[in-house]
């Protein structure tokens, strides 16, 4: 594999900064550098702390358990970066740049914020996604779709075009959640809500927002997506990372899911005003959850 492929700088890996032995197999994933700090005063017996642009990574120990934290930053585009260098540490020589012949499967969990469209959804409450549909097109980059859930991705496209027909409409695909990670957060969150999410590539206008600049193609978007229905799951937030990382982790043969706290209720219009409170609930169910089935 050529240099210019898998970068390598001071025998460390490009963007993220670290080298194999520094990552635990359980990853929780977040999106701003600030909630690896609000982590790490769960953890005991820090071994690594490395901080490389907004990619921030600290390994020890929740309850025993090998765990890194490692901030993403905003964006599907980060995810290509932080899951394809995360697996080369696990599954590639990173001197030779040969491909182990036996993978390691990682176990990884997207601990995030989200907006929710459906009323019984209140600020401060946890979604875990069933599946995600990314509008990003990150993974149509990617040729490997066996893992893909193609017939949610296709249905969702035939109600879009549905609803809006005389517009392009994005390449959508859609990848499900390991069943595993859901079904221990379940069990450890009893008010836990299941659902569909959307992968926006953007804040503002792929959420529906307008400021009165740029007209929106898509008008009314949110509520557009709040009607939809796929196999008794509708889809109940919305944010900016989980298809990509369900759709790499799928990819790479690595379990993932993603948990995200609703900061907002853009259907009732109502915000969480407790935020510190929720993320610190969100990161301590976010390690338990990847914690309690210790088979990685």
């Amino acid at each position: 594999m050529a240099t210019s492929e898998l970068i390598i700088r001071d025998s460390r890996i490009y963007h993220l900064d670290l080298i194999p032995g520094e990552v635990a197999g359980k990853i929780l994933l977040v999106g701003d550098p600030d909630r690896v700090t609000i982590g790490e005063q769960f953890l005991e017996n820090i071994t690594t702390k490395r901080e490389h642009r907004e990619f921030r990574t600290v390994t020890g120990k929740f309850g025993g358990v090998d765990v890194s934290i490692i901030s993403t930053g905003i964006g599907t585009d980060n995810i290509d970066i932080v899951l394809t260098e995360l697996d080369a540490l696990f599954n590639i020589d990173i001197t030779t740049g040969v491909v182990h012949k036996k993978p390691v499967q990682l176990q990884i969990l997207r601990a995030g914020t989200c907006g929710t469209l459906a009323t019984e959804v209140s600020p401060g409450s946890l979604i875990i996604s069933h599946a995600a549909i990314g509008g990003d097109g990150l993974m149509g980059w990617y040729q490997d779709d066996s893992q893909a859930n193609t017939i949610l991705a296709a249905d969702f496209r035939k109600y879009i075009l549905e609803n809006y027909p005389n517009n392009t409409v994005p390449e959508f695909y859609a990848y499900d959640a390991d069943s595993g990670l859901i079904s221990i957060a379940q069990s450890l969150i009893p008010e836990l809500f299941v659902g569909i999410t959307y992968t926006a590539s953007g804040f503002y206008g792929p959420q529906g927002r307008n400021l009165g600049r740029i007209p929106l193609r898509y008008t009314d978007w949110l509520e557009k997506i709040s009607r939809y229905t796929y196999s008794g799951h509708g889809i109940l937030n919305f944010e900016m990372e989980t298809s990509a990382i369900l759709g790499m982790s799928s990819c790479l043969g690595h379990k993932a899911g993603s948990l995200s706290l609703v900061l907002a209720n853009r259907k009732m219009g109502t915000f969480l005003e407790e935020t510190e409170k929720g993320i610190q609930k969100l990161m301590e169910s976010s390690l338990r959850i990847l914690t309690t089935n210790n088979s990685i």
